[in-house]
């Protein structure tokens, strides 16, 4: 747990060498120096978390009171807390994210490294020693923490290295502080994984009524464990989205306002949809969920709200989508710009049709969809008349903007086209939201069901469909459907919802031997009663259970198991344990 000392002693030595001799490096060194003593206090005698708390306040007070703050003229009057609330905000959240062999080193190494490619696109030399110093030892401590890992960073670690990397972000936008929006997107950006994976932390334990400093299994990575990817294909993930993310800090500054702003929409609606995807995941064993369920249970103002929260959670995306789309349609009517052109810029009519109309589209598509009952139904049940339903809702709003924003806005002319083009990319957005979710519920239950007994389906027709969708809809999965029989043999090599007809109902023996079926369902029509007799017996010559398609329904709808039961893989257990908060 010491390999925060390294981190610390390795990252200090080069910045008070190679960094800027002023004041914010004072304040960068002391501060850090009191976090890393505090970490390393807390990881011999566990302190408590308001004493933490109040160690990474002091720190970041060193640091601001050295210069190292939010300079925008904008946000003056409120410059000082809001630099406080990000120093602090970032150092717990690299302290949460230390729940895995690699994550919060990684994460600090991709983040520092796209910060040095952004802090000499605007020529600040001197920060940029100081991400290569960070991106360096944590690079270095890396090499023995990925895992399987042979040391791990402690406290003194985690803390130290979310303290420096937000103080180096500040000083690195320090150069664009004319520019608000820079100001506050190019921070955000760089450390979106770790404000990602703590908002989830935060909004989860909140909801379940579990203490916010409480250590548990509940961060993102452990959900693409539970998801069923293996730890290291899960930071490899995570690792991916902290370079997404730090790419569009880097690029943000290149390519203007409103292709920036266009682009940070998009991250944003990925970011909700992967997270509310997690969210759902169960990080409970069945006796823990039911002891939460009671909790929430005692507690009816929150499990009152709890749906209510994801109408409105939905609605509030709804909304985002309704602006990104809005504004891509301007982009896609005016052209991408060209700075090296002549001439005035395409975009100078953006703001004034914006304000005049945003909130007259926001109205009417929001209204139309709440008129079309579009936040009551489950996403993860998505079926065709909900999607007819939606692109009815977006047509008519698109129909009344055509007719109505004319009349209404006087102040400036729409084009047309660009209320066509919106009328395509919202259409695309919501029902592709809608459809991703779905995906990924599918995905999540396909790759849970691996470990599960092994069930084969005989017969592909209707009755069929209805027992493989009962399987891949459950949650938590409970059986793995590895493939089809039936008396038809035109259905051979065809597919149900991804699930590969085998072969025959001639092919049972060589498909229950080559494929470890340790379940037969049959889902034969009627016609097929002396068929299902003679498949049933020579199931019990094989010794394998076979049921017919109604008893297996009504006993997994039960939840009476039909097998002994399985143990459960590695990650999606809930091992009680506690890691760092």
């Amino acid at each position: 747990m010491l390999g925060g000392i390294a981190i610390f002693a390795g990252c200090t030595a080069v910045i008070t060498w190679f960094g800027p001799h002023d004041w914010r490096l004072v304040g960068l060194v002391a501060g850090g120096a009191v976090l890393f003593v505090t970490g390393l206090i807390d990881d011999f005698r566990r302190l408590r978390p308001h004493t933490k708390l109040i160690a990474q306040i002091a720190a970041a007070c060193v640091l601001v009171s050295c210069g190292v703050q939010i300079g925008s003229p904008w946000l003056a009057a409120v410059a000082i807390p809001l630099s406080i609330l990000w120093v602090v905000g970032i150092t717990n959240a690299f302290n949460l994210l230390d729940n895995m062999d690699g994550l919060s080193a990684g994460t600090a190494c991709i983040a520092a490294a796209f910060l040095f490619a952004f802090t000499i696109s605007v020529g600040s030399l001197d920060v940029g020693v100081l991400c290569l110093a960070l991106g360096g030892a944590a690079l270095g401590f890396l090499i023995y923490n990925f895992n399987p890992a042979r040391i791990f960073m402690g406290d003194s670690g985690s803390m130290y290295l979310g303290f420096t990397l937000s103080g180096i972000t500040l000083m690195g936008t320090h150069e664009m502080a004319s520019d608000i929006f820079f100001v506050l997107l190019v921070p955000a950006a760089m450390m979106g994984l770790p404000i990602m994976d703590t908002t989830l932390v935060t909004i989860m334990r909140t909801l379940e009524g579990r203490p916010l400093s409480q250590g548990g299994r509940d961060h993102l990575s452990h959900r693409l464990v539970a998801v069923g990817l293996s730890e290291r294909q899960s930071v490899l993930v995570l690792y991916v989205m902290a370079a997404s993310f730090g790419s569009l800090g880097l690029v943000a500054r290149t390519m203007g306002v409103w292709l920036s702003l266009l682009l940070a929409g998009v991250y944003f609606i990925i970011a909700i949809l992967f997270g509310a995807f997690l969210a759902q995941i169960r990080m409970y064993n069945p006796v823990q969920f039911a002891e939460q369920s009671a909790r929430l249970t005692n507690r009816p103002v929150v499990n009152g709200m709890i749906m209510f929260k994801r109408e409105l959670g939905e609605a509030a995306l709804d909304a985002v989508l309704v602006c990104v789309a809005y504004l891509g349609a301007f982009v896609l009517h005016y052209g991408f710009p060209n700075p090296a052109a002549p001439g005035p810029d395409p975009y100078r009519e953006i703001p004034a049709m914006l304000s005049a109309s945003l909130a007259l589209v926001l109205l009417v598509k929001m209204s139309l969809l709440l008129a079309f009952q579009a936040y009551r139904g489950m996403w993860r049940y998505l079926g065709l008349p909900d999607l007819v339903t939606l692109a009815k809702a977006t047509l008519l709003a698109s129909a009344i903007l055509v007719i109505g924003l004319p009349i209404v806005v006087r102040g400036a002319i729409i084009p047309r086209s660009v209320l066509v083009i919106d009328f395509l990319l919202f259409t695309f957005l919501l029902l592709g939201s809608r459809v991703l979710f779905a995906a990924l519920n599918d995905v999540n239950a396909r790759l849970q069901s691996r470990w599960q007994p092994r069930l084969l389906i005989v017969g592909a027709g209707d009755l069929g469909e209805l027992v493989l969708r009962t399987v891949l809809r459950a949650r938590p999965a409970a059986y793995h459907a590895i493939g089809f029989l039936d008396p038809d043999p035109a259905t051979r090599n065809r597919t149900v919802h991804s699930v590969r007809v085998l072969g025959t109902t001639d092919d049972l023996v060589s498909v229950v031997g080559q494929r470890d079926v340790d379940l037969v369902v049959l889902a034969l029509a009627p016609i097929y009663a002396e068929l299902a007799e003679r498949l049933t017996e020579r199931c019990k010559v094989l010794g394998v259970p076979a049921l017919a398609a109604a008893t297996f329904v009504q006993m997994h709808f039960a939840g009476i198991p039909v097998l002994p039961a399985q143990p459960e893989p590695l990650g999606l257990a809930d091992p009680g344990g506690t890691q760092s908060v």
